[in-house]
């Protein structure tokens, strides 16, 4: 198997499924790195909660070149209260930009791997993996980006991608060459000010798996895997026998899907401007609380 880094960009509020991902994907993979990025207020307490599980870090230390206040203030539509929605997804291609590693896998911190997929084919192509969700917003952006119409209109937004680093510096470097911009997000932020349509306008995993298949098609293959989306009505994580009943479905992996009403992700809230003290007694209690969940 490829030797690859893992990485996944979450808040407190994410902890209860972030802890199952987290558990999973080094029992699954054994990466040569797992690394979560969550705000530096709540570093302190998700490192105490994922223990030796994973690298925390504050997601300020990833964002070299890219100035979140001034982005955050663009005439964009629904800013500034989806910025953060932006964020998660310039974090993850912000992390490949840097990381030195050769392959790294971007996981999704509400999606829980059920399988040890293997990410590149005999001849060493990176596997794609093809979803159903479809925004013609994104193929929009995407155009723009590049400055040329993209060759497939098929979604890859399948809650991760397998990256090759290079090619993410080469994707980003391009954007900036053909804008004539010093970082990438100037680009994109120019685009999304003039968008035509208000919503879902950029994806990350749209956005590489287009520049791979457009620009780098021999490095890649397009593949199918078996999974869902579901709601997580459960309050301290996801019980094995939940996760159980999955594989035995057939599926590779669940994302499951935040639900503001669940009284456990509400209390987790509003503790994300508490001090560090108050929010590392609430994620062991969440460890205490989630009994048979994983």
């Amino acid at each position: 198997m490829t030797k690859f880094e893992i990485f996944s960009a979450a808040r407190l509020r994410d902890f209860p499924i972030l802890l199952a991902a987290a558990r999973q994907c080094q029992k699954l993979w054994k990466p040569a790195k797992l690394v979560v990025a969550v705000p530096g207020k709540d570093v302190a307490a998700v490192r105490t909660g994922l223990g030796g599980q994973a690298d925390v870090v504050d997601e300020n230390t990833l964002l070299t070149g890219f100035n979140r206040h001034v982005f955050q203030a663009r005439p964009i539509a629904y800013f500034p209260q989806s910025f953060g929605w932006y964020l998660q997804q310039f974090l993850k291609i912000q992390y490949c930009l840097q990381s030195s590693a050769e392959y790294c896998l971007v996981w999704d911190a509400d999606t829980v791997p059920l399988k040890p997929l293997e990410y590149t084919d005999e001849q060493g192509r990176i596997y794609l993996t093809r979803a159903d969700e479809l925004h013609d917003s994104y193929f929009y952006t995407i155009d723009q980006l590049f400055g040329v119409r993209c060759r497939t209109r098929t979604s890859f937004v399948s809650q991760h991608m397998f990256v090759k680093t290079s090619a993410m510096r080469s994707m980003c470097g391009m954007i900036e060459d053909h804008h004539h911009v010093k970082h990438w997000t100037d680009a994109l932020g120019n685009i999304l000010e003039k968008h035509p349509q208000k919503a879902n306008l950029f994806s990350e995993y749209e956005t590489y798996a287009k520049y791979m298949l457009t620009f780098e098609p021999e490095a890649v293959t397009v593949r199918e895997l078996a999974w869902r989306r579901d709601t997580n009505p459960h309050a301290w994580g996801i019980p094995c026998k939940q996760l159980n009943e999955a594989r035995r479905q057939g599926l590779n992996f669940v994302a499951y899907e935040s639900n503001d009403v669940l009284w456990s992700r509400i209390f987790l809230k509003s503790l994300e401007n508490a001090p560090a003290l108050i929010k590392r007694f609430a994620v062991l209690f969440v460890l205490r609380q989630s009994g048979g969940a994983i």
